[in-house]
């Protein structure tokens, strides 16, 4: 099945596909391409799924709660959908990264994984 690449509501420079659906804990996957300076949404969102984002190529500020967490190539953070957060892209550079959306778990934005 082709998947279409979409600009989700309230974002920017921000285009997204939606790999696979729930399996398991997970409830969907989604690719994401981050043109320079894009990102959202505007204003910060919540929602009742976590998101675990991945970033395969440059790097991508999350905005979660009062604090920015920077996300570098290779790099992984969970952010609790309970947490008003927003992402965007600093810098000139391009972002790819992918994000699978599992059932809510954390009350704060969880640190770096490898």
């Amino acid at each position: 099945m082709e998947q279409k690449f979409i600009t989700p509501p309230n974002h920017f420079g921000f285009h997204a596909a939606r790999l696979f659906g729930e399996q398991g804990l997970l409830l969907d996957g989604s690719v994401a391409y981050i043109e320079p300076v894009g990102g959202g949404p505007e204003p910060a969102h919540t929602h009742e799924t976590d998101h675990l984002f991945y970033v395969i190529e440059g790097e991508l500020a999350v905005r979660c709660g009062g604090e920015t967490i920077t996300i570098r190539a290779g790099e992984a953070r969970r952010v609790p959908g309970a947490v008003p957060h927003a992402t965007k892209k600093p810098g000139r550079a391009d972002h790819q990264g992918a994000r699978p959306d599992h059932r809510p778990g954390a009350r704060g934005c969880v640190g770096q994984m490898r």
